[in-house]
């Protein structure tokens, strides 16, 4: 999974570091809302018992100065609680990708990632379970412990969801009121979406979920958690922004590993056989010859992924008009890979010295995979630094026809051309 650098001079090529993957590996509050006094240290999560009440001084029901919450504290990337029957869960237990999120409802950021991960579910509804774990900011809000409430409520009656769902999607209408007036808007709200309003009346004034919304304040700093929203991929922190386009292509990256391969594939080419290619996409047929006598490696590996139906229903996800183009890679990213590698194939007798020669697109001399590109102009940059795979030997002039497109921005938007399949012919 690597950053892709378009234009000319770079070419269809990657740098390091490795951009999606790599970044999943650290943490970092995620443009949210932080705790007052909230930084990273090395050291064990400590802190000493305070009465605190919320910044609002009305009398509403908010938490009382008798629950006891973190204070004077020193938040820790500590090993999070693993996931159990208590935490509030949406999608199939055995989805592939578990997100977990400790967010705010009061938190606009934390209502706009909210709106991403269900947008997240409904393109993945197998693949994709949702964790989330309340982390009221109650240094920062003057309604979030009431609405943190409101939730515990519902959840008692197995309808947890259905007032986190309200409560994001109506953000706008109660985030301005007084704590007054939300106590008074929130039951009404609630009954006319199908939850007991009067029961959540009488719960949030005898403030019987105070106690849940301390636990999951504590249960958060005790676990190092900065601020919020703060999203885990799988168990891993996520670095990068929680856009969807970023989250969807950490998605298919993941799900892909379930099609890698566990190494290059056997040596099958015969000598003295010229093999060709037809490549049928939707806008038409592409045929390659395919250079077996100058990159053996890489084509047995294209006809290898051919035969393995890897470039079935796979887009050309970038199209630098006049240029290149690249295809290959079955999330569309430009990042994935078949699983394996193999080395440059450089040959003093092929190089990129006219419109339609077929490159693999690498990092360097061994990092070659399923990823290709086909130059739209000669493209001399790339002599002898890419493995040239074959050449375009009709229709090329669909190819010129393809509109720009960058998979970074234009990842979620269906693609012009979409390999349908791919049919190795021998002579």
């Amino acid at each position: 999974m690597r950053t892709s650098i378009a234009g000319l001079s770079g070419g269809p090529r990657s740098v390091r570091p490795r951009v999606w993957a790599a970044l999943v590996a650290a943490g970092l509050v995620l443009a949210g809302c932080a705790q007052a006094s909230a930084h990273i240290a090395p050291t064990a999560p400590a802190w000493t018992p305070i009465a605190l009440n919320p910044v609002s001084a009305s009398a509403s029901p908010t938490l009382t100065d008798t629950v006891a919450l973190a204070g004077t504290v020193v938040p820790t990337l500590a090993p999070i609680a693993p996931i159990s029957d208590a935490d509030w869960m949406r999608g199939p237990a055995g989805a592939a990708i578990t997100l977990l999120v400790y967010s705010d409802y009061q938190c606009a950021t934390c209502a706009d990632l909210d709106a991403v991960l269900a947008r997240l579910q409904q393109l993945h509804p197998d693949d994709i379970r949702l964790v989330f774990r309340p982390f009221p900011l109650l240094t920062l809000y003057d309604k979030t412990s009431l609405a943190t409430q409101a939730v515990a409520s519902a959840g008692t009656r197995g309808q947890f969801w259905k007032m986190h769902d309200l409560l994001y999607s109506r953000r706008g209408e109660w985030a301005g009121l007084t704590p007054d007036e939300f106590t008074t808007w929130l039951p009404g709200a609630a009954q006319a979406a199908g939850l007991d309003g009067v029961q959540l009346a009488d719960d949030l004034a005898t403030r019987r979920y105070e106690p849940f919304v301390a636990d999951a304040y504590n249960r958060a700093v005790a676990e190092g958690i900065p601020g919020a929203p703060f999203l885990f991929f799988n168990r891993d922190l996520m670095l990068f922004p929680p856009t969807l386009e970023n989250l969807e292509a950490n998605v298919r990256l993941t799900l892909l590993a379930g099609r890698q391969f566990d190494a290059y594939p056997p040596f099958t080419l015969e000598p003295g056989t010229d093999y060709q290619a037809r490549l049928r996409l939707n806008i038409g047929e592409i045929t390659l010859d395919l250079f077996e006598d100058t990159a053996p490696l890489a084509v047995n590996s294209f006809i290898f992924l051919a035969q393995n139906d890897w470039f079935d229903g796979t887009p050309v996800y970038r199209v630098v008009r006049g240029q290149y183009l690249e295809a290959g890679d079955p999330t569309g990213t430009g990042f994935g890979t078949p699983g394996y590698t193999y080395e440059l194939e450089g040959s003093p007798a092929r190089t990129f010295n006219r419109a339609g020669v077929v490159g693999i697109a690498s990092d360097d001399p061994a990092t070659l995979g399923s990823r290709f590109f086909i130059g739209l102009t000669s493209l001399p940059l790339f002599d002898s630094t890419r493995t040239v795979l074959g050449a375009v030997t009709s229709g090329l002039d669909r190819l010129e026809a393809l509109t720009a497109r960058d998979p970074l921005t234009d990842l979620l938007l269906d693609a012009e051309a979409v390999i349908l399949d791919v049919v190795i012919e021998a002579r």
